[in-house]
């Protein structure tokens, strides 16, 4: 058996055990649509099915808090110690009909304070509280959009491009006055002394 195989079959036992963890009158991700993108712009969008739906209270706009209902098994003692209710994240509600209801992840939940999982993203089997739900009618979270390597490549040279300081321009000097250069008069020639006879013996 190859490692894939194993970890499918995991998840499956653990999937279907919160299933059946969960009473029959329990709001929970029953499934998980995803779109597959064909290109590196393309929005990627993961739509989660709510077994509740207009006859239960939900409306178009709603978040929702996620919480996983984990048991928690004494190895010393080898007994029970009941279920660990984790919070997962929350979703808000896109699509409503009267028996199920549509919706996408909003915010994940923070690792800080709170109890580490298995699988920190939201999945198959997890519980809606829907005492925690309040109304977001307008501004329903959009998916971000992919950024291609191009893209971000482009806007690496912008950012560096911005950081280069560009010289400054220096104001234009007026020329120095030019200063009067003193010109030595030319030597004027002294008069030569005749020539003196000498004496003949």
């Amino acid at each position: 058996m190859t490692y894939s195989h194993l970890f499918f079959t995991i998840l499956f036992s653990y999937v279907f055990m919160a299933s059946l963890r969960a009473g029959a009158n329990d709001i929970m991700i029953f499934d998980v649509h995803k779109n597959i993108p064909l290109n590196n712009d393309e929005i990627v969008y993961k739509d989660y099915y709510i077994n509740g739906g207009a006859t239960d209270g939900i409306k178009k706009g709603m978040v929702l808090t996620v919480q996983r209902k984990s048991p928690i098994h004494d190895n010393l003692k080898n007994k029970s110690q009941g279920f660990l209710l984790n919070p997962m994240g929350r979703v808000q509600v896109i699509h409503v009909e009267q028996e199920f209801s549509i919706a996408r992840l909003f915010s994940v939940q923070e690792r800080d304070n709170t109890p580490i999982t298995d699988l920190d993203s939201v999945m198959v089997g997890d519980l809606v509280d829907l005492a925690t739900a309040h109304e977001l009618k307008e501004n329903l979270e959009k998916p971000s959009k992919k950024v291609s390597k191009r893209e971000e490549k482009l806007e690496g040279e912008k950012d560096s491009a911005s950081l280069i300081e560009k010289p400054r321009a220096t104001p234009a000097q007026s020329p120095a006055p030019a200063t009067p250069v003193s010109v030595a008069p030319p030597a004027i020639g002294l008069p030569k002394a005749p020539p003196v006879d000498k004496p003949s013996l």
